[in-house]
């Protein structure tokens, strides 16, 4: 403890996060105003609710993977990103879900728009990690077409003014 300045000294403390975070960052217009974007799991792993953390091992270091069980009372293979007044998503905005880490075969992403349309994102399978962020770049959304596949982000990707982003380097367009 460094007592001339109250403060306690501690050289090689670090935070984690037991959750998994998916990124959608929006379309840079759309065709209709948007309301709330739904994600849910492709299959049976939550990505909600209500859960025990297990740390187990040596009691003085964080061992991973974590050990997430969550109860199965409070579950849910959804999650729902809306603003609390009910006005539309941002266009162009870039929105966080936290998630719990897990395994899924895909991730089905509902867009619903004011009329109550949709427009329907599908992915291949994701592992969502601790302290992760899966980051999914929505380019456009064609609302009653059926479901289109969206790819991850790639590290290393170029992200360009319009909203898109690309493994190589396009010319005519502004990285950001």
């Amino acid at each position: 403890k460094d007592t001339a300045n109250n403060k306690l000294s501690i050289p090689d403390l670090k935070f984690e996060n037991t959750c998994a975070l998916i990124q959608l960052t929006m379309p840079a217009s759309f065709e209709k105003e948007v309301t709330s974007v739904t994600i849910s799991s492709n299959n049976a792993v939550a990505l909600t609710g209500k859960g025990n953390l297990d740390m187990s091992g040596n009691k003085d270091e964080v061992i991973y993977p974590f050990h997430v069980t969550p109860e199965v009372t409070e579950t849910s293979h959804t999650v729902t990103l809306a603003k609390a007044d009910g006005s539309p998503l941002e266009a162009g905005a870039t929105y966080f879900a936290v998630v719990w880490p897990g395994a899924h075969e895909g991730l089905t992403i509902t867009f619903t728009a004011e009329d109550e349309t949709v427009a329907v994102k599908t992915t291949g399978a994701v592992n969502l990690t601790a302290s992760s962020i899966k980051g999914y770049n929505i380019k456009s959304l064609e609302f009653g077409s059926g479901e289109d596949v969206v790819e991850p982000v790639q590290v290393g990707s170029f992200y360009y003014s319009d909203g898109t982003w690309s493994t190589e380097l396009k010319d005519g367009k502004t990285v950001l």
